[in-house]
């Protein structure tokens, strides 16, 4: 990836959106700084920096681990670069690090995905039905990966918030206290499955290409584009995590840990070798039995991150304002 003029003029029109768009929700200007700081870290260390590393050597391929593109070393890479992420935009977003600073490693990866190809350009160089059920049953997986990136990111903040100073923030009205309730466990099972659910709902419905009837599994669905299913992710989470802090006063992190195993089970159901043979044999490569069998875990993960952070936010700041428009 090179600075060009073009790659200057969409991050900074990139940047001023975010600016303007926090400022609909009355985010101070002082936050919007933060917020954009962390993300900044995350975009420059692993999106920029990285990149060369870890570029497909097909121009038009797939950022994925399937077919071995990804050394070692470049994982570890990887890993320690998700740390370094993570502990900057903690530092860089103090005091409110803790929050803010996860949005370093997602947002790095989010870079990635827009010079990604997609799960359409994988497929055409493995378009038989044992290279097709190989290609699915390794990516089903492969969603832990990105995963860890942003449990490395989480470790980074937790690390370097040990030698700052204890932040005074203060308390936000409607949220759980720090101590374990009885129905913790029953609650954050729930959250899960209601991340399941809502994601399942509504993901289809934002991320949407050319669709076509099929007598027997109902229908089937083109390639949606890198940027609709970044949106479609995003908002999909956002609406599950908002449920969940809103409902039960669920942290937006069990709406992120329900992705990969929503991907996996979607992946397992529509992917199955029944369903791949069958695909194989009726439609072209470049049509899917559904939505998430055409995401690639790359672009699923970190979006999944941004888009729960977001929908817990807006919760909070609903509750926040309803709180203070009782206090007489």
């Amino acid at each position: 990836m090179h600075i060009t003029l073009e790659w200057t003029l969409k991050t900074a029109a990139f940047v001023g959106f975010l600016y303007i768009l926090l400022s609909l929700f009355n985010v101070h200007w002082l936050m919007r700084l933060r917020i954009l700081a962390a993300m900044g870290v995350g975009a420059f260390l692993i999106g920029f920096l990285l990149w060369p590393k870890i570029a497909p050597a097909d121009p038009l391929g797939a950022v994925t681990l399937y077919g071995g593109d990804f050394s070692t070393a470049d994982i570890l890479l990887c890993l320690l670069a998700s740390l370094i992420a993570g502990a900057g935009g903690c530092l860089l977003a103090y005091p409110y690090g803790k929050t803010v600073g996860l949005l370093a490693v997602p947002t790095g990866l989010a870079v990635w995905t827009f010079q990604s190809g997609s799960v359409r350009s994988l497929l055409l160089t493995h378009a038989s039905f044992e290279q097709r059920l190989a290609v699915y049953q390794f990516l089903r997986v492969e969603t832990l990966f990105w995963l860890s990136l942003l449990l490395c990111g989480a470790a980074g903040i937790r690390l370097v918030s040990r030698f700052l100073p204890p932040a005074k923030i203060p308390k936000i009205p409607g949220t759980s206290s720090k101590k374990k309730k009885p129905n913790r466990t029953v609650s954050i099972l729930a959250a899960v499955v209601i991340s399941i659910v809502t994601v399942q709902s509504t993901v289809g419905l934002f991320a949407q290409d050319v669709r076509y009837p099929d007598a027997q599994i109902g229908s089937v669905t083109g390639q949606p584009g890198n940027r609709q299913i970044a949106f479609a992710v995003l908002a999909s989470f956002a609406l599950a995590a908002a449920a969940i802090k809103y409902l039960l006063d669920c942290e937006h992190y069990w709406a992120v840990l329900a992705g990969p195993i929503l991907y996996f089970i979607a992946v397992s159901a529509s992917c199955s070798p029944k369903m791949l043979q069958y695909m194989t044999e009726t439609w072209a490569v470049t049509f899917f039995p559904n939505t998430i069998s055409a995401i690639l875990p790359i672009q699923f993960i970190p979006f999944s991150a941004i888009g729960a952070l977001a929908g817990e936010w807006i919760v909070v700041k609903y509750k926040m304002a309803k709180y203070l428009n009782n206090v007489p």
